[in-house]
């Protein structure tokens, strides 16, 4: 596969290079990867292209969309970023050993020069005319200069993509969360690195988009074979009532489920529209049969028709089905493997080639336009800002990953993105067909296992709403909910925890943390972990795997805190056996997707000594992989990466050294699970 010329950056890029070069602190005594002196020659380059990219921006600007350079908004964007330029010289004029040799004897960068004589002779020359403003209306023009420079360091927000949600999202009073100015800039920045991608580019990108597509036909074909017969015997009726909106509904989404398992309507043989779409237009009227007045009738009657109970039998089933489809995984993970080849390595340990596999993807998805950011402007495109944030629907459904199993017990680990529909930051709903899900169980039981920060302003409504659905009335033996904290200062180690060395001072802090409850962002049924037992399971990790060290370096503080959740979740599944479990964020990318593949790892080091194979390999890529890029065209967040690899790698290191040991406190700790009887298996 080709790839895009080395050097060549994109508009948010550059954007986003500037802000960091205005921003340095020429008096701080840390220095960044700006002023490290082992990369002056790369900064030199980075430099120079970021004017360049900015010239070509401004040249497409004044040549295809001039229209726009009379715009006030547009005018006052491209001042801002002008003035981010100018700063972002001086800084480097500031560090002139650090980067001698980026600008001329004369003290400036020509990128530079010729980025601003095109501003000055090309862009400022239709607007030098205008009638300078004077007093407040001066100050009023200075401040939207201001926001307009704000919403150009925001889109490095936009890059990172873990504040996406927001853009689906309005503030309590209404409002959106982010400024009209970012909105026009991502529009323009966005518009302009579109229309830049080179066809390699293109196929890089919608080969992403086709891996989906082919895993949702052949989830969709799975399906049909498995409810063949329910499906025949609800359409010797359903034609009867296609005047009631429950049997319609449900009848558009088997249709829909068809479209989605012909061959014909893959995407790389249909034009119109593919398997993917189909698919979600047959979750959207699964969710229809579901908020019917049909399903209402069905699901609150005990003697129903032999047509209804068919009909209830065929939704639970079909939302059943949504909520564990396997899918196909072969072709994302060769995917992986293809693009990372030629630069990711093979180390010693399976811990650094992952992490060299991660790098060697980042580094290579660099090379193309930013995924997140074509996924926003999508958004825009197609009015989808206005429909809430509801990623069952926006194209993130959930799937069977692994299972673990024993002589008396099955648990399925799923990939589930938060089953939520949020319109407004505090007001969110649970979608109609994960309860359909849940009701479809009938005697079984789901863990959902929450890692959304529900001390954070962002993430609490949706934590608290999926606590309360475990204790309705309907739902307390189909679903139990326990909230680990993943985003707090305490789960980083920084603020004030960053400076606990002491490892008894560090202990007590771990009992009184997840002993907390919700203050600390921990929550769970009380008989479920009471404070004897975190107190158990804190001192076991403590002795067996940091040998009762008097003081603990950061790192290893994190690492226990990761280790110790392994054990916390290790406990839950040993009281509650439940038959699915899900660990569950926002959408299931980042840190949803870092806990599953680091639980698997966990598991099988538990279970067995056994050397790690090429098929667990491949799971590891697509576990830690896979979601990210299938979802929003990235890889995954490398802080979630490198914190699990961290604590995977310390826990593979202590068990290599001292196994029996880990077993026999084990042991005492679960003597219900026989821990060397499980089996961690892949679905095929």
């Amino acid at each position: 596969m080709a790839k895009k010329k080395r050097g060549r950056i994109t508009v948010l890029e550059a954007v986003d290079n500037l802000s960091h070069l205005a921003d340095l602190d020429v008096e701080k005594k840390e220095g960044t990867e700006w002023t490290d002196p082992a990369k002056v020659q790369e900064n030199q380059d980075a430099i120079r292209e970021t004017f360049r990219a900015l010239t070509s921006y401004l040249q497409h600007l004044y040549q295809k969309e001039r229209t726009e350079l009379g715009n006030p908004q547009t005018r006052r964007g491209i001042q801002a970023m002008m003035e981010l330029a100018g700063e972002a010289v001086d800084k480097v004029g500031k560090y002139t050993k650090l980067f001698k040799g980026a600008h001329a004897q004369e003290g400036v960068i020509p990128e530079f020069q010729q980025l601003q004589q095109f501003y000055l002779s090309k862009v400022f020359s239709n607007v030098k005319h205008e009638k300078p403003t004077e007093g407040w209306e001066s100050e009023g023009e200075e401040k939207e200069l201001g926001d307009e420079r704000q919403a150009l360091k925001d889109l490095e927000t936009v890059q990172q993509d873990d504040e996406y949600e927001l853009f689906y999202i309005s503030k309590e009073d209404g409002m959106p969360f982010f400024t009209p100015q970012l909105l026009r800039h991502i529009r323009m920045v966005g518009n302009f690195d579109d229309s830049l991608r080179s066809k390699d580019s293109e196929d890089m990108l919608r080969r992403m988009e086709v891996i989906l597509d082919r895993d949702l036909h052949v989830s969709a074909q799975e399906i049909l074979q498995e409810a063949t017969d329910l499906i025949e015997r609800f359409y010797k009726e359903a034609l009867n009532h296609r005047e009631q909106e429950g049997p319609a509904s449900l009848s558009c989404a088997i249709m829909a489920l068809m479209l989605a398992a012909n061959p014909k309507n893959l995407m790389h043989s249909s034009h119109g529209k593919a398997s993917v779409d189909y698919f979600t237009d047959f979750e959207r009227y699964v969710r229809k049969v579901m908020e019917s007045p049909e399903y209402h009738h069905w699901r609150t009657h005990s003697e129903l028709t032999p047509f209804k109970t068919i009909c209830l039998k065929l939704t639970h089933y079909l939302c059943n089905a949504l909520f564990l489809r396997s899918g196909a995984r072969h072709e994302i993970i060769s995917f992986i493997r293809n693009l990372v080849e030629n630069t990711a390595v093979e180390l010693p340990t399976l811990w650094g080639t992952l992490s060299s596999i991660e790098t060697a993807l980042r580094s290579e998805l660099s090379r193309y336009p930013s995924g997140p950011l074509m996924k926003i402007l999508k958004i825009f495109r197609y009015g989808e800002e206005k429909k809430g944030f509801d990623p069952l629907v926006q194209k993130n459904p959930p799937s069977h990953i692994f299972n673990l199993s024993s002589e008396t017990t099955h648990t399925t680990i799923s990939h589930l993105p938060c089953p939520i529909h949020q319109e407004m930051i505090d007001r969110v709903s649970i979608t109609p067909e994960f309860k359909g899900y849940l009701r479809s169980l009938v005697n079984r039981k789901h863990l959902y296992v929450n890692l959304q920060d529900r001390t954070s302003w962002k993430e609490h409504a949706r934590s608290s709403v999926m606590e309360e659905l475990a204790k309705e009335g309907e739902f307390t033996e189909a679903l139990q909910v326990i909230t680990l904290a993943m985003h707090t200062d305490f789960y980083h180690q920084i603020n004030d925890y960053a400076e606990v060395l002491q490892a008894k001072d560090f202990c007590d802090l771990c009992i009184k943390q997840v002993t907390g409850g919700t203050d600390c962002g921990f929550f769970y049924p009380e008989k479920l972990i009471t404070p004897k037992i975190v107190e158990g399971l804190v001192d076991f990790v403590y002795t067996q795997f940091f040998h009762q060290k008097p003081g603990l370096s950061r790192k290893e503080r994190l690492d226990f805190i990761q280790i110790l959740y392994f054990f916390l979740i290790l406990r839950i599944l040993d009281v509650s056996n439940p038959d699915v479990m899900s660990f569950s964020d926002k959408d299931g990318v980042d840190t949803g997707a870092a806990m599953a593949a680091s639980f698997y790892g966990f598991a099988r080091m538990i279970s067995t000594a056994k050397l790690w194979t090429e098929e667990d390999k491949s799971f590891f890529l697509f576990a830690f992989f896979g979601p990210a890029l299938l979802i929003r065209h990235r890889s995954i967040a490398p802080l979630e990466f490198q914190r699990a690899l961290s604590a995977l790698d310390y826990f593979d290191t202590v068990m290599q050294q001292k196994r029996d040991s880990v077993l026999k406190a084990c042991a005492a700790l679960f003597p219900e699970l026989p821990l060397t009887q499980i089996k961690v298996s892949e679905v095929a």
